[in-house]
């Protein structure tokens, strides 16, 4: 027996309230944000405009649906109270004219977010281009230079090998890495080559390296720029991977090869303290060896047993 006091289930219910629930939830969460006014990406910008026009279209909506009561007076008696008056069709006028001018309002700030958004990507993608050029070209230079020592020159070489093994080739390959990074990770790599010429095995560790960058390009699904070790150290960098190795081979890299990459006009630029600033975390008993480095450095070049180059090797490396 059908219950005609019940509407079927398949019948839908064309009631206000599910609007006015969710319109009420939107305000809510709005006058929360204009409020406490958080930091949101970009995308996330650009999602709130989306929403915009979503809720200018459902005010719409209501329009059409209210101009379409005036113009179809219902002859149903027990609607005839709530069709919309004359006085109605003046607030939907005013309505619908606050309607077009907020739509023209974001219109314009919808384009405007896309011109600068062009803007900021060109700009980006200008800066970027800059950065791995000036970068790759100083590389380049130093693994050229005769810095007077063997292992600094090979720590050079290694640096030039991984950028332009790795780095370049990962700029025209994949866009998974971030060059405001490429700082920090010279500053490690040099970091790893001072506690490996440290324990005697630096030709391991560069033979590795590079093997490591070689294996890297040849498996494109490798989106890292860094081996794995080199990123595990950054996370969780011990007393004992500092040394006065990486501190003097560092300084003296800076002063023959890369001292144009701590005064960039770039977002990008070289730290000249960076190895300093993570020795005074981690070895404060370092601080006399900190301060005396440039005084002493012939001393310190000597307690480390970097090896001299002599005039031949000087030539090769000029030519």
């Amino acid at each position: 027996m059908v219950n005609f006091l019940t509407p079927e289930k398949s019948e839908k219910s064309y009631g206000i309230r599910p609007s006015e629930v969710a319109a009420n939830k939107i305000q809510r969460h709005l006058q929360d944000l204009l409020t406490k006014r958080p930091r949101v990406y970009r995308r996330t910008l650009t999602r709130y405009i989306d929403l915009a026009y979503i809720l200018l279209d459902c005010i719409d909506r209501i329009l059409q649906f209210l101009t379409s009561e005036l113009l179809s007076a219902s002859s149903d008696k027990e609607f005839d109270e709530l069709t919309p008056s004359a006085e109605d069709n003046a607030d939907i006028m005013v309505i619908r004219e606050k309607l077009q001018n907020t739509t023209n309002l974001l219109d314009s700030y919808s384009q405007l977010g896309k011109r600068f958004n062009s803007s900021e990507e060109n700009d980006k993608a200008c800066s970027n281009a800059e950065i791995i050029k000036t970068y790759g070209d100083t590389f380049s230079q130093g693994a050229m230079i005769n810095t007077g020592y063997k292992e600094v020159n090979q720590c050079a070489d290694l640096i030039n090998y991984w950028y332009t093994t790795r780095i370049q080739y990962m700029t025209i390959r994949h866009r998974a890495y971030q060059n405001l990074q490429i700082p920090n990770w010279v500053g490690y790599i040099i970091v790893m080559y001072g506690k490996a010429h440290a324990n005697g095995t630096q030709e391991q560790f560069v033979k590795w390296f590079k093997s490591w960058c070689d294996n890297a390009n040849n498996d494109f699904s490798n989106k890292y720029a860094v081996p794995k070790e080199l990123t595990l150290l950054k996370k969780h960098l011990y007393p004992n991977d500092l040394t006065l190795d990486a501190l003097i081979i560092y300084d003296i890299l800076l002063d023959k090869c890369y001292v144009d990459l701590t005064s960039l006009d770039l977002p990008v630029k070289l730290d000249a303290n960076f190895i300093v600033t993570l020795m005074k975390e981690q070895l404060p008993e370092y601080k006399t060896i900190i301060q005396t480095r440039f005084s002493k450095q012939m001393d310190y070049i000597e307690q480390i047993n970097l090896t001299a180059t002599n005039s031949v090797d000087a030539e090769v490396i000029d030519e």
